[in-house]
């Protein structure tokens, strides 16, 4: 039997849910192909978030995929609740020896208004890594960036990751943001697939961040230095 890794956290608005629109099954039907195991629990309410939190928590997944819409305070269930992020940090059981991983499958999360990433810095025990998307997605393409994404896990292999930010990029237009640990300085860093094909093709990787946002976010933590005016 497969070791349980990725679960989806699936909460849609009322319309999605009305209307059967649901991108969990359709990455659990395509993960027996990458011989990964994944469960999917659809949740409504702030009952059920708990009750799927819980079952994450129990029972040794490696990765949590959050499939629901979002803003930059946090994502929302069918009911309307909000989930702020710094909440889901506090209830998720992100431990670094579990080599858990956070995918956001939800409208810019790695937005320049998200507090996402600021929320994250400052927690002592966060996921490994982290994914989202700078702008609104379908989730059609975000169910296909899904498994390109998963599929390069599998792999473990660092090339195929920056590769498959890259494919992301060029067949789906979306610029999909990585952040993680940096095998080299230990310092958690970020990595998109604009930053990816602008490498390749020698350009500076930094044209590709919106609105200096990052560069804004890392003086605030205090690991970039101002220049003196």
């Amino acid at each position: 039997m497969r070791r349980p890794v990725i679960f989806i956290l699936e909460s849609g608005s009322q319309e999605d849910h009305d209307a059967g629109r649901r991108e969990g099954p359709v990455l659990r039907g395509l993960m027996p192909l990458l011989d990964m195991d994944c469960e999917c629990r659809s949740v409504q309410n702030l009952t059920e978030y708990r009750q799927a939190v819980d079952e994450f928590n129990g029972d040794g997944y490696c990765i949590l995929h959050i499939s629901a819409h979002a803003c930059a305070e946090g994502f929302g269930l069918t009911d309307g609740t909000l989930i702020a992020w710094d909440r889901l940090f506090r209830d998720v059981d992100f431990k670094s020896s579990k080599g858990t991983g956070l995918c956001l499958s939800a409208c810019s999360t790695m937005g320049k208004d998200s507090s996402l990433i600021e929320i994250a810095s400052a927690i002592p025990v966060r996921p490994q890594w982290i994914f989202g998307y700078d702008k609104d997605v379908s989730w059609t393409r975000s169910a296909s960036a899904s498994v390109s994404l998963y599929e390069a896990i599998l792999h473990k292999n660092h090339a195929d990751l920056a590769a498959a930010l890259a494919g992301i990029r060029l067949t789906t237009t979306l610029n999909m943001w990585l952040y993680t640990r940096n095998l080299f300085t230990q310092e958690y860093d970020f990595l998109s697939g604009d930053m990816v094909l602008r490498r390749l093709v020698g350009e500076p990787a930094d044209l590709a961040d919106p609105g200096e946002w990052r560069e804004n976010l890392l003086v605030r933590r205090g690991l970039l230095e101002t220049e003196a005016v």
